[in-house]
């Protein structure tokens, strides 16, 4: 069984109170490093642990022989892409709670017609209204509060008020459907860029959980670090190189300005300890020249305890301290990163529909 407080119905709870950081913070970095964190192992290489990976890893051992060295191969861009995926059905739930709470006048039809956080999910007008009332039961359910106009009409609904969603992202790992994620990430490799859409009549989720359609036509997080972990020419090869340069400049800047505000918090060591080892682990395609140093202090008190030891002109290097000033550089560097990737993607996409 699972705790009654999940980390998608908190993340929820905050959106609902208005609490649009801490939701969006919950959402972008604890949500992924809870489904899986990245470790360096005894052979100093690094794999990912936690929930995803090990379900991932148990679907491989399913698989026949001669797909599954493949897939062992790829088991860390597989985790991954399916990562992404499950960060999009969240954040649809929080799109939309948030969107009711902005426009607390509007009915179901309404808000099907002029909601826009579908984050690439394919459905039409009469399935999207069965999708937004039993979410919007099932968080009224949850104890999240409902605008009374959009409340007073769910409860007229009879047809979905079984099997309602508890918004646990562990259950939902557990009964995700790995052979269909397989089955769609084979076929992005194979045929780049291509759109496919899975539609399953039965929730990968299970009861307490939510049924979707999977649509993968958007490029994710993890399809930018799979095109760039691909065999390179030349020019690919190039292009690496200055996107490495550049990141790294601007990352160093970054944290520049965090040391200038703050010169005693100890930002340098943070980036050096944790920051910058799980910025290089993270994007494993990417020429990085950060200054990672040894030993990489996965864990905050871990962290807190080197800096302490080794950084003696840092104050206050306690758990706390070291966790929030950590929070703030890590949550920049990756966003900056994330978005220079993309737009180094859609750059290379369009050059790519140049050429053809």
């Amino acid at each position: 069984m699972y705790n009654e407080m999940s980390l998608w119905l908190e993340i929820l709870q905050h959106a609902a109170a208005g609490n649009t950081s801490e939701a969006e913070r919950l959402l972008n970095f604890e949500l992924p490093l809870t489904l899986r964190t990245p470790e360096i192992n005894r052979e100093g290489a690094w794999q990912y642990r936690g929930p995803l990976p090990s379900r991932v890893r148990v679907f491989i051992t399913t698989l026949s022989d001669s797909e599954r060295g493949m897939a062992t191969s790829r088991a860390e861009d597989l985790v991954d892409y399916i990562a992404d995926l499950i960060s999009a059905k969240v954040r649809r739930t929080v799109r939309l709670l948030e969107y009711c709470v902005q426009y607390p006048q509007q009915s179901i039809s309404e808000i099907a017609e002029q909601f826009t956080g579908w984050d690439g999910m394919k459905r039409s007008v009469t399935e999207r209204k069965v999708w937004i009332t039993k979410h919007l039961l099932s968080m009224s359910a949850a104890g999240l509060p409902a605008p009374s106009f959009i409340a007073d009409e769910i409860k007229e609904d009879a047809t979905t008020k079984d099997d309602l969603y508890g918004y646990n992202e562990l259950a939902l790992v557990n009964q995700w459907k790995v052979d269909l994620s397989w089955a769609d990430f084979k076929a992005r490799q194979e045929i780049d860029r291509s759109y496919v859409c899975i539609e399953d009549s039965d929730s990968e989720e299970g009861a307490n959980v939510g049924d979707e359609s999977f649509d993968y036509g958007a490029i994710t997080t993890a399809q930018v670090v799979l095109n760039l972990s691909t065999p390179a020419t030349s020019e690919l090869t190039v292009d690496l190189v200055q996107l490495g340069r550049e990141l790294t400049s601007e990352l160093l800047e970054l944290l520049e300005s965090f040391t200038t505000k703050k010169p005693s918090d100890g930002y340098r060591p943070i980036a050096r300890h944790n920051v910058w080892w799980k910025i290089v682990l993270r994007y494993v395609g990417v020429p990085f020249q950060l200054d990672e140093c040894d030993p990489f202090c996965k864990a905050d008190e871990e962290l807190a305890g080197y800096i302490s030891k080794n950084y003696l002109d840092v104050t206050k290097p306690n758990r706390l301290n070291i966790l929030r000033r950590r929070t703030r550089l890590q949550e920049k560097s990756f966003d900056h990163t994330q978005s220079t990737l993309m737009r180094w993607a859609n750059i290379d996409c369009s050059i790519s529909s140049e050429k053809e």
